[in-house]
């Protein structure tokens, strides 16, 4: 958590728990009376944080990290390669242009 001026206020690590996440919103909702929550949505682990926020009232700024998407991307298109390169059919798998 920071605050208006970008001074670090709040960092813990919290386990993807009910109770856990219950206790940090306890925790932030003290030190601060208005708090904008920003939730990265490439992860489906934000569900229970987001239900929870949401429960209790809490403002959520909903955003896709577009930097991580695009590592998602290329890690996606390595991995493909890898699998095309381990077939062992070399070119005779490759496209070849009509002529």
């Amino acid at each position: 958590m920071v605050d208006t001026d970008g001074k670090r206020v709040f960092s813990r690590r919290i386990a993807n728990d009910e109770t856990a996440l219950l206790t940090a919103i306890a925790d932030v909702r003290e030190i601060a009376d208005q708090v904008r929550w920003g939730i990265d949505l490439t992860s489906a682990e934000a569900a229970l944080l987001l239900t929870l926020l949401l429960g209790h009232g809490q403002v959520i700024e909903l955003r896709l990290l577009v930097a991580r998407r695009q590592d998602l991307a290329a890690d996606r298109t390595r991995a493909i390669n890898r699998l095309h390169d381990q077939s062992g059919c070399g070119s005779l798998c490759s496209p070849v242009p009509a002529g």
